[in-house]
């Protein structure tokens, strides 16, 4: 018994004096840990550097076993194996911390708990042949022949396949953070810099499997981001979203779905400002861009690849203008749906009840087209399904009385009611509505609809009723142009102290129309003027486009003015009629304001004469019959006069 006991002693002293052993090394090891990897520190870049074909400079490594385990990078730089020159900059971070879980280590498996890279900065190079590179590195993404890439295909598989055989190491992460991080893009139209980017992932990493949630947050354009994925799962290439939400200056966009071999994946967003958007777009170096104000709600949807790829994208416009780099308004309004489908290589474009506001005139639009991508054949149809508002006919010319038409006009089905605004030409109470066709909107057009309401006028038929009640025409008083010509010819002597002519417009008490629109002219069917002057009834013609006007008016001066006239001049008391008014048939032409009057004088002077001839005729009767004798005096023969009495011989 005393033999097996002494044998127990010396069994339990070689192991205390094994652990103690043991002990004192991992003490040593531990404690001494820090200094051993700083003599090893150079190995360490060596082989990073023959790994990356790159410089790789670190500043200070530690690390800790326990109680927690972790390893820290400090002051890292990847620099271009041959350094170009001294601005060459890599890739840098500060600080690069590792932790792990030892008693998983230990078992095998290398699960990381975290890791985190605190500033890193990085600039990436656009060169001339728009390929992308690390400053200082070798390019990035440069396709190797295809021989050589299947050659290294096939060896990285052999690789893996002994790696796997060789090595049954698990590998899995958690988490996965990025803090105030540079990135620097020199592209070709500018250099812009994403400041301050913070980046978390929070999940599991295995292989080629992770699931978890991601967050980004950066500064881009002296504007912020913001990014926040929930239930992302990725496999290979296949990436799968719970839900996403992308938070711009321009506002918010929501995505979800698939991405990879089962593509399937859908956009939303709700009050996207394009003003902001294209903000954002001449901060990133883009110019002459227009200027648009207003919003818009996005909703897209893509799934499949290939020929069975099929994609559709619908976008509501609200309260979209226009306006030129001479700051005119272009489009006042813009309110609607634009969609889009694309099959294969073919995209088909949808407009549905496009509100369109050019400056006052408002069109609703609906209409489709089709493109084909790698062909130069394209069709699109566009009808106008209505249009209303107030607008003003703009044309390279003068147009009517040096004034723009405005008008109001609804169309729908193909009709067409329009309302001119006479006030730039015409005072007064205006009621009138033109009825009609238009053979523009019935059609189907082959590319964009009219941009100016002008250009539609020559398509525009149809008839219509106007009635003005106490204004004037913004023209030459049309009474004192036709005494005018009196006053030329000799038939009147004065105009002085008659009431009414020192207007400088033509005033009215009523005006009704009855007028027919065809191929770009007013045509005037009858017109009825009533007036303190004169009533006028007649018909005549005008261009719409240039102004130019043709009137025959049948003018019958008031009672008043007749009086007025017929004491001044015999051919005006010899022309009345019975109502006692002098009729005289008017021409009236001219363009704009510039008018020109031709009375018919001839008709008048025929009328006096014939009235005068009977007078006289029945003076002479009426003595032969029954005067008697010595009843009137002989006059004494007078000067020959002027005008009809002149002419006639009385």
């Amino acid at each position: 018994m005393g033999s097996k006991r002494s044998i127990l002693k010396v069994i339990l002293v070689i192991l205390v004096i094994i652990f103690l052993v043991f002990g004192a090394g991992l003490y040593y090891l531990l404690s001494h840990l820090n200094s051993i990897i700083a003599q090893l520190k150079p190995e360490i870049e060596k082989e990073l550097s023959k790994s990356l074909k790159a410089k790789v400079e670190i500043g200070s490594i530690k690390a800790n076993v326990f109680p927690k385990t972790y390893l820290t990078v400090l002051n890292v730089r990847i620099l271009p194996a041959k350094r170009a020159s001294s601005k060459d900059k890599g890739i840098t971070f500060d600080k690069l911390e590792v932790k792990a879980d030892l008693s998983k280590v230990l078992k095998g498996e290398l699960a990381v708990n975290s890791v985190s890279f605190l500033s890193p900065k990085i600039t990436v190079v656009q060169d001339k042949d728009k390929k992308f590179y690390v400053e200082g590195l070798k390019p990035l993404f440069r396709k190797p022949s295809s021989e050589k890439k299947i050659s290294a295909e096939a060896e990285s598989k052999k690789k893996s396949a002994v790696k796997e055989k060789k090595s049954a190491l698990v590998v899995s992460l958690n988490k996965v953070e990025v803090k105030k991080a540079l990135v620097t893009l020199k592209l070709l139209k500018g250099t812009y810099k994403l400041k301050n980017i913070n980046f978390s992932f929070n999940g599991n990493i295995e292989k080629d499997f992770a699931k978890g949630e991601i967050f980004l947050a950066l500064n881009a354009l002296d504007s912020f981001f913001r990014m926040k994925v929930k239930g992302l799962t990725a496999k290979g290439d296949d990436i799968q979203v719970a839900q996403g939400e992308l938070e711009a200056p321009f506002g918010r966009l929501s995505f979800e779905g698939s991405i990879g071999s089962k593509n399937d994946f859908k956009v939303s967003s709700s009050g996207i400002s394009i003003e902001k958007v294209l903000a954002l777009g001449e901060k990133a170096g883009f110019s002459n861009l227009p200027k648009i104000a207003g919003k818009a709600t996005l909703q897209a949807h893509s799934k499949g690849h290939g020929k069975n790829y099929f994609a559709t994208s619908q976008i509501v416009l609200r309260n979209v203008s226009f306006t030129g780099s001479d700051n005119k308004v272009i489009i006042k309004s813009l309110n609607g749906k634009v969609g889009a489908e694309t099959r294969g290589k073919e995209i088909k474009l949808t407009l549905s009840n496009l509100e369109i506001v050019p400056k006052s005139l408002q069109y609703i639009l609906s209409g489709e087209g089709t493109f084909f991508k790698e062909k130069k054949s394209s069709s699109f149809k566009l009808k106008l399904v209505e249009a209303s508002g107030e607008g003003v006919v703009e044309t390279s010319g003068e147009v009517l009385l040096n004034q723009p038409l405005t008008y109001r006009i609804q169309a729908s089905g193909g009709k067409i009611k329009i309302k001119p605004v006479m006030k730039e030409f015409l005072s007064g109470e205006v009621t009138d509505m033109f009825e009609g066709t238009v053979e523009s909107f019935k059609k189907e057009y082959e590319g964009a609809f009219y941009k100016e309401f002008s250009k539609t006028l020559n398509a525009v038929k149809g008839q219509g009723e106007a009635q003005v009640v106490k204004g004037e025409i913004r023209v030459p008083n049309l009474i004192r142009e036709i005494l005018k010509k009196a006053l030329e010819l000799g038939i009147l002597r004065s105009t002085e102290g008659v009431a009414g002519l020192d207007d400088e417009n033509t005033k009215f008490d009523s005006l009704d129309l009855k007028y027919a629109i065809d191929k770009g002219s007013l045509y005037i069917l009858n017109l009825s003027l009533r007036s303190p002057l004169a009533d006028m009834n007649g018909k005549g013609r005008v261009k719409l486009l240039n102004g130019e006007y043709s009137f025959i008016l049948n003018t019958a001066f008031s009672k008043v003015l007749s009086q007025e006239l017929a004491k001044r001049a015999k051919e005006f008391k010899y022309a009345m009629n019975r109502d006692g008014k002098v009729v005289l048939p008017v021409k009236v032409t001219g363009k704009g304001s510039s008018i020109k009057v031709f009375p018919d004088f001839k008709k008048l002077l025929k009328r006096a004469g014939e009235n005068i001839i009977k007078e006289k005729a029945g003076e002479f009767l009426g003595g032969f019959l029954g005067e008697k004798k010595g009843s009137k005096k002989r006059l004494k023969p007078k000067k020959r006069k002027k005008g009809l009495e002149g002419i006639l011989g009385f």
